[in-house]
């Protein structure tokens, strides 16, 4: 995974696995003022779960960034996760 910067959403596409990533492939070395992230789900604490293969625990273990935002849906949002599963927390969740 690499960091690539946004300066606007339209300069967004869908990945192999549909997510949206930069169209943009220069990488940039941090520090990172923010990063924003998917997940399988979040609590209003800002604990995430991830799809299992580590590879934003990785990339965060690595890199300073400040702002963390998880983006979700409302059914993502719940009261608590099981605590060795998730492994950052989030500033922010939006949905």
């Amino acid at each position: 995974m690499i960091a690539c910067p946004l300066f606007d959403l339209n300069d967004l596409k869908s990945d192999k696995t549909g997510i949206l990533t930069s169209k943009v492939t220069k990488p940039i070395c941090g520090p990172f003022d923010i990063a924003i992230t998917p997940g399988v789900g979040f609590t209003v604490a800002g604990e995430r779960l991830g799809y299992g293969n580590g590879y934003y625990d990785r990339w965060f273990s690595k890199h300073k960034v400040r702002t963390k935002i998880g983006v979700a849906f409302e059914i993502q949002l719940v009261k608590q996760l099981p605590h060795r599963i998730y492994r950052y927390f989030s500033r922010y969740s939006c949905n």
